[in-house]
């Protein structure tokens, strides 16, 4: 690779797909300047190794200085999404990228520029006509945007201390429900248009970890100091959550 990276390789058909980072933040006594900041997107064949693409982009927007825990995982953290025709992936307060399989950019939206000393980490989510994003650290929403043109479908607030990748649920009463795990609150919404359809109490704590599902029932898990509370909640319900358990 021509630098570093965090994201985790996505496969589409034949392809490989993963993003990376150079130019700056490489080495923690001389991580260079800020203005040397490229962020890539990269394709392989996934049976032969071959590159067939690195497609990068110069950062213009200003990132968290290089240190502390953006050290442990830099500028590349998200990991792409496809839908089979383009690929998808977000770069903090540079913005979602959007590429075609042969490494085309078709679009470019910023989502805001607001950063934190943690860096960016969660992924993007597709579904049906749209690209789904959790901005919270650069502007504290969660943001659907159109997969075709990047233009802004729709936007909710109120989303803090969150660096987890929304999560797809479907209710027993067959909803398509998105949530997302934030500090103090479990939130639902309508990945369609981004209304609120619930929340219930949360961990009171910065949330790290996506929530995992199961037959329409919610688990959704954080910690400090190695102690993991759990929480559960039924897709469809209002302000229905129950501590489970808490596992040292």
């Amino acid at each position: 690779l021509p630098g570093r990276g965090a994201s985790s390789i996505i496969i589409v058909g034949k392809r490989a797909f993963v993003t990376c980072y150079s130019g700056y933040g490489l080495d923690r006594n001389e991580p260079g300047k800020q203005g040397d900041l490229k962020l890539h997107v990269l394709c392989y064949d996934a049976l032969g190794g071959k590159q067939l693409w690195d497609q990068s982009i110069s950062s213009d927007a200003t990132v968290q200085n290089y240190g502390r825990f953006v050290a442990l995982h830099g500028y590349a953290s998200s990991t792409p999404a496809s839908d089979g025709l383009s690929v998808y992936t977000y770069f903090g307060p540079n913005g979602v990228l959007a590429y075609d399989l042969e490494g085309k950019l078709l679009w470019r939206k910023k989502l805001g520029k607001k950063t934190h000393f943690f860096g960016t980490a969660n992924s993007p989510v597709l579904y049906e006509n749209l690209v789904i994003v959790n901005a919270g650290v650069e502007s504290g929403s969660l943001v659907g945007l159109d997969k075709k043109t990047g233009k802004g479908a729709w936007a909710a607030s109120g989303i803090k201390s969150s660096w987890n990748t929304p999560s797809l649920v479907k209710a027993e009463s067959g909803r398509v429900e998105l949530i997302v795990n934030t500090k103090g609150k479990l939130r639902s919404y309508d990945p369609k248009t981004g209304a609120e359809l619930w929340t219930c109490s949360a961990i009171n704590d910065y949330i790290c970890p996506s929530i995992i599902s199961h037959a329409g029932t919610i688990y959704a898990i954080g910690g400090r100091s190695a102690t993991a509370v759990v929480r559960a909640a039924r897709a469809g319900h209002s302000n229905h959550a129950v501590d489970c358990a808490a596992v040292h």
